[in-house]
């Protein structure tokens, strides 16, 4: 009775041995049918300054990448102050995602230090420049913003090598999808009423460009800077002589001189996202998809 048990539980381990060989085979088919088998832990730490930054390196990067966020969700990345803790990461990130153009200054200070391993997405593209300064806002054209996904692929895949084709193949996607978004603003914006775009804050250079807008805005690129009277008569003159019934603000920063202007002009006022920010929930693609809803009521486009 001892052999036939003892002859049981040998054959018993051996089929279990036998099933456990065969499903991590059949694992190691999938996984090389799949292209390799993915990286169980990030191959790189990247630090991204805003949040449709963040978003393109998580999309692009994938299970490949660990990102890290400077300017949180709601807040004016202007002014972000880096603390201890996020100079450290960004000192030790193998790759930072950042905005030149003193765009986030205390950000700039502690690149500036770093030897490589670093993307300053305005060398990505054509810049344009607002009385004399470089405009930042590189991201609110679609089309650029594919560009800087692009640019990210090949900056992760230096650190990466392994996931180049993985990277641009993502990049890729990105670029169509970004390509049917810039369809929609040609076609939603191609006949309107009004193409003067009147701004609280001088951040949409980029997005009337290419749509064929005119951007007057009330203070200029910092949304903190003031415009003088004779500054605020002028735009006031431009909203009065060209019909304008409504003035663009943020959705984060002050807007007490676009409220001003409205109550000066008989506008109203309603909300164009410069996407320096994300609140939770929300994407890249659903925020410029809500500015686009936004432009073609207050041009009255049809």
């Amino acid at each position: 009775m001892g052999r036939l048990r003892q002859t049981l539980a040998t054959g018993l381990m051996v089929a279990l041995l036998v099933l456990v060989g065969c499903a991590t085979e059949e694992k190691r088919t999938q996984s090389d049918l799949a292209g390799g088998p993915q990286p169980k832990v990030p191959t790189q730490r990247v630090v991204a300054a805003i949040a449709p930054l963040a978003e393109l390196v998580r999309v692009i990067g994938g299970s490949r990448v660990d990102v890290v966020q400077l300017a949180p969700s709601g807040a004016e990345p202007h002014d972000l102050e880096l603390t201890i803790e996020q100079v450290s990461e960004v000192t030790d990130a193998d790759l930072v995602v950042h905005i030149g153009a003193s765009f986030i200054p205390s950000l700039e200070k502690v690149v500036n230090k770093r030897a490589t391993g670093t993307l300053d997405v305005l060398s990505a593209v054509e810049t344009r420049t607002i009385d004399g300064a470089v405009d930042p806002h590189v991201w609110l054209d679609p089309i650029r913003y594919a560009s800087i996904g692009e640019a990210i692929a090949k900056s992760l895949a230096q650190n990466d090598p392994d996931g180049g084709e993985e990277f641009a193949a993502a990049a890729a996607m990105v670029r169509k999808q970004l390509t049917e978004l810039d369809q929609s603003f040609r076609d939603g914006l191609a006949v309107c009423e009004r193409r003067d775009l009147i701004t609280a804050h001088a951040a949409f250079s980029y997005l009337a460009s290419a749509y064929n807008l005119k951007q007057t805005s009330i203070a200029g690129l910092s949304p903190d800077s003031e415009p003088s009277p004779d500054q605020f008569a002028e735009v006031a003159d431009v909203v009065k002589s060209t019909n304008a019934t409504t003035v663009f603000m943020e959705e984060i920063a002050e807007n007490d001189l676009a409220q001003a202007l409205a109550r000066e002009t008989g506008a109203i006022v309603a909300v164009l996202s410069p996407i320096e920010t994300l609140q939770p929930g929300t994407t890249y693609d659903s925020v410029m998809r809500e500015n686009l809803s936004a432009l073609s009521k207050g041009l009255n486009c049809r």
